[in-house]
């Protein structure tokens, strides 16, 4: 399970064996729980919240993630164990990659990959809609194939050669969906595009903070799989800029988007889980907890399909990030 402690003055402690979380409720009653350390996958924590070394200790002999959010939700700092690993072999790999054809190769698949996802929600939404939302979201899913089917067909010795191709389509296809999305929302929840920091509108917000636990998601995957979170294909190369991160999360973008629109269209959005502030919405603790709840259990619990087995799409981000870092080691092809 992941341990989301997002309290201001909530702590977690080892006592008797077990990770003991201390908290105050709405009525500032002090609260203990306590959680057996196999049954804990990570521990999430935002500024405000304290823990001690001994919890740190038992969670590297135990492989267990330490994530430390800002307030959005994006990761700014993690601790795991130092152990061997292939990681040296599998970076200078990465490296090549990024500037030869196998970078290319990597990113039209995992951006096929997230817009195939993108239709296949969009299907699963159509058949559900009146007549005319049926039509306009066959007319996006048409779009986003047509779309798919030009970045497929891109073809060069680098990502660089074609990238602002790549970012106009991606661009493009972002524009159509998003744009399919809010149509089938409630009125009043309904948006004009993306906005990030802060966020125009109430789906934004929840979005915004979907994407970070995603990123922290990835970025643990990778990072266990020796992959350098830095060292992307197509994303820029910037000061602390994980740019392989924001490559390999296309994919998996879908889950944070399903679990947005879930929260919308199951009307469990409540007063309190915004937080107004200039020029736009930020999720209050409600809210987090409210999106937690419904990321984790689409994450985590439920199972779909994958070759011949059904798996978590956590285990199948697990498995994608290893699978990725023998490919590259191996010099195979994706």
């Amino acid at each position: 399970m992941q341990l989301h402690l997002q309290t201001y003055g909530a702590s977690i402690r080892i006592k008797k064996g077990l990770f003991e979380i201390r908290h105050f409720d709405q009525d500032q009653q002090l609260r203990k729980e306590h959680l057996a350390v196999h049954l804990v996958d990570s521990i999430w924590i935002q500024p405000g919240v304290s823990l001690t070394s001994n919890v740190l200790k038992v969670a590297l002999e135990n492989d267990i993630d330490v994530v430390l959010q800002d307030k959005h939700g994006m990761p700014i700092g993690r601790i795991w164990a130092t152990r061997p690993s292939n990681t040296t072999a599998v970076q200078k790999k990465q490296l090549e990659a990024s500037i030869n054809y196998k970078g290319l190769a990597f990113i039209k698949r995992w951006l096929g990959l997230k817009l195939a996802n993108q239709i296949g929600f969009l299907d699963s939404l159509r058949k559900k809609k009146p007549e005319q939302l049926d039509r306009n979201l066959q007319t996006a899913m048409k779009k986003l194939n047509q779309l798919n089917q030009s970045l497929q067909g891109l073809e060069a010795d680098t990502v660089a050669q074609v990238s602002d191709r790549i970012r106009g389509l991606e661009g493009a296809a972002g524009r159509i969906y998003f744009q399919a999305i809010s149509s089938v929302l409630p009125p009043s929840y309904q948006f004009n595009g993306r906005s990030r920091q802060p966020a125009a509108d109430a789906f934004n917000a929840f979005l915004n903070y979907a994407y970070g636990i995603l990123y922290a998601r990835v970025e643990s995957a990778l990072g266990r799989a020796g992959v350098n979170p830095y060292v992307g294909f197509l994303h820029r190369d910037g000061h602390q800029h994980k740019s392989m991160v924001f490559d390999f999360i296309e994919p998996f973008r879908i889950y944070a988007e399903r679990a947005t629109f879930q929260v919308f269209s199951g009307k469990k959005l409540r007063k309190g889980s915004l937080e107004k502030v200039k020029g736009g919405y930020y999720l209050s603790k409600e809210g987090k907890q409210l999106l937690i709840a419904y990321f984790n259990r689409l994450f985590d619990e439920k199972k779909q399909a994958h070759g011949e087995k059904r798996k978590t799409p956590a285990n199948i981000l697990r498995e994608e990030a290893a699978r990725f870092a023998v490919v590259l080691k191996s010099d195979e092809e994706e």
